[in-house]
């Protein structure tokens, strides 16, 4: 089994592009599909994967907007396409994701939390489609109630009637997150130098061989004993010497 279609260089995580993420993805599925298919048949198969595929699956459903539906989409800000009352809106300390219309019942639940019960009997903002239509407007009503309130307020009020909303954290928001510390998703290591520094965890989460992290990236020349005497055979006098001379 090979896999074609990665780059020669590809960039480091923290240059991660949203192909790359996609392309991991689909490259991990891609192989457990085919040593399932080897399994069953016995046979190998060659698996063609590419990051421009990749990124057009990562453009969900826009190209059949356009190529079913005709319609060439534009920068919408945070308002999702999919739906009118969807999007992300700012609160007085940062923002939320707010899902008010996912169906109508989450509509008329979030219409009658804000004290809007008139917008659901209004035909204009009844159906999905009529909604999607009045998307400007819809964005500007849910704004106007959410930015007068705190982010934790907007999510408590929403989430305990039944409308979809979570807080848009910013880097430090994130990792205190209750749910990141339970998950072990940020780790402190020893470092040789700098003491002990909380690092990203690891996302696998094995019952019997569970991913962690054992350390952090080496100093330079830590394992030269390691490579030079343990690995390539040399001797710990050789070490010495090629450290007098500035070789290593």
């Amino acid at each position: 089994m090979s896999i074609t279609g990665f780059p020669d260089h590809p960039p480091t995580r923290s240059g991660q592009s949203i192909s790359d993420y996609y392309a991991g993805m689909l490259c991990a599925f891609s192989i457990m599909s085919a040593l399932h298919y080897r399994d069953r048949s016995g046979k190998g198969q060659r698996i063609d994967l590419a990051l421009l595929d990749s990124l057009l699956i990562a453009l969900d459903n826009l190209g059949e907007r356009y190529t079913v539906g005709g319609e060439l989409l534009t920068r919408a800000g945070n308002v999702s396409f999919a739906g009118s009352s969807s999007g992300v809106y700012p609160t007085t300390d940062g923002h939320v994701a707010v899902v008010a219309g996912a169906s109508n019942a989450v509509w008329k639940r979030f219409c009658e939390i804000i004290g809007r019960a008139d917008l659901v009997r209004d035909p204009g903002f009844a159906t999905a489609p009529a909604r999607r239509d009045r998307r400007d407007e819809i964005a500007g009503i849910i704004q106007g109630w959410t930015s007068m309130r705190s982010k934790a307020e907007v999510v408590d009020t929403l989430a305990s009637g039944g409308v979809p909303a979570a807080p848009v954290n910013n880097v430090a928001e994130m990792i205190a997150d209750p749910q990141v510390q339970a998950r072990e998703m940020f780790v402190d290591v020893d470092h040789p130098v700098y003491g002990t520094l909380k690092t990203t965890g690891t996302p696998l989460k094995l019952s019997e061989t569970p991913g962690r992290i054992r350390w952090l990236a080496p100093q330079p020349g830590e394992h030269n004993e390691e490579v030079f005497v343990g690995m390539l055979g040399h001797s710990r006098d050789d070490l010495a010497r090629w450290r007098q001379a500035g070789v290593i």
